[in-house]
């Protein structure tokens, strides 16, 4: 899904423009509609992979790499759903993580990546970040643990055996 101050915004207006001059406002709608669906669909995918109330650390919470910027990100919204569903969700952004843990306080803020990748079942790359591109993976120690990797930016060569690697989106192919 997308995420961002502007183009959510911005097609919110074109589809209430349209509205107001008796246009069809379907392919916003629908865009709006789906993009909200994204969320819910990579929660789903994580309950597949997670048990009840397993730790669960949603890394990358800037709506996009290299900024701060919370609003409308995807991070933000998975780790909302997640806590819902009775999990333990950790955050984890070297930019964005004071303004995450403002908006989603009953999550834990964890600054340190060897400690989210140690105490996660599941670690959820939603934002991409070279710096997510080396996760230092050795941390899990003999731990299982599942990576979604929503852009395709882990190399599966560069984890343990015990990592097992859920690949989503068209991201680089590491």
């Amino acid at each position: 899904g997308y995420g961002g101050p502007c183009f959510p915004r911005d097609n919110k207006a074109l589809a209430a423009a349209a509205r107001a001059a008796g246009a069809d406002a379907g392919l916003a709608d629908a865009t709006d509609a789906l993009n909200a669906h994204q969320t819910q669909r990579l929660r789903m995918i994580v309950e597949a992979h997670a048990a009840a109330g397993a730790v669960v650390a949603v890394v990358g919470l800037a709506y996009k790499q290299d900024t701060d910027v919370i609003e409308c990100s995807p991070g933000v919204d998975l780790a909302r759903a997640l806590l819902t569903k009775g999990f333990k969700v950790l955050l984890h952004d070297p930019l964005a993580l004071e303004n995450a843990r403002r908006a989603v306080p009953d999550a834990e803020a964890v600054v340190d990546a060897a400690a989210v990748v140690k105490a996660a079942d599941v670690i959820v790359i939603t934002t991409p970040s070279a710096v997510f591109r080396s996760l230092p993976w050795s941390a899990a120690g003999d731990a299982t643990k599942t990576v979604i990797d929503c852009w395709r930016l882990v190399d599966p060569a560069s984890l343990p055996a015990q990592v097992s690697l859920v690949r989503l989106g068209k991201g680089p192919r590491a």
